[in-house]
Parts: structure tokens; sequence; C-alpha cells
């Protein structure tokens, strides 16, 4: 077969693109649209990380003072795979460490969104 040939224009790029890495919503949205599926999605992910030992817990008894203040959240998004599937997320929120480290000691060798617009 001959595939037919496709003009996309620079909008309908970034419109695909936009569905493609922006598809994370936050955990009431995701529990709103999805309701119970999205609540497993989450129990699974939680599972994951205590299964593979991500993190410790401590009281915050055992902590100092500057110890509580420097302790991360977390933050838990519903990802809508484009399968239909429905997973958790977790991540660490960084925020609290910006001023701690250089910028090339945290930088990740991941493509930017705009760059990846220019290149399409």
């Amino acid at each position: 077969r001959v595939a037919k040939e496709v003009n996309f224009t620079h909008e309908d790029a970034h419109c695909v693109m936009s569905g493609i890495i922006l598809n994370k919503i936050p955990v009431r949205v995701g529990l709103r649209r999805h309701g119970a599926v999205a609540r497993d999605a989450l129990k699974s992910e939680f599972k994951q990380l205590e299964d593979k030992n991500v993190m410790t817990q401590l009281g915050s008894k055992t902590l100092t003072k500057e110890q509580l203040e420097q302790t991360l959240e977390c933050i838990n998004v519903i990802k809508e795979k484009r399968s239909g599937k429905i997973e958790g997320r977790t991540c660490a929120d960084g925020r609290k460490q910006r001023g701690m480290y250089k910028k090339a000691e945290t930088s990740s060798p991941t493509v930017s969104s705009g760059a990846l617009m220019t290149y399409i």
C-alpha cells in the first residue's frame, strides 16, 4: 500500500504534540472524570512505590526542625495513555531544593517541548 501524503500545518503538529506531551491531569480532575479507575490507578502506583522501597517512613519527632523544613512533598497525577488506559504517576516536588544545587548538577538529558516543536 502507498501511504497518503498528508500536509500538516504547524498548528496541526502543535495540537498533536500537545496531546502526546500534556496528557497528565491533576488527581482531583482525574477522579472526577474517571472515578474508581483513577483511584485504582493511584493505589497501584502507591503499591509499586512501597514494593520497591522507594521511600522510608520516618516519624516527625525523630527529625530536626531543619530536616522537617527540607522534606519534599509528592506530586500525584493521573496519566491518560493514548490506548485509553489510566495510570497514576507520583514524583517528588523538588521546588524546595532549587537553590541548593547548580544547574549543571540537576540537568536532565531530555528534549524540551520548545525544541521538539522547532524541529517539527
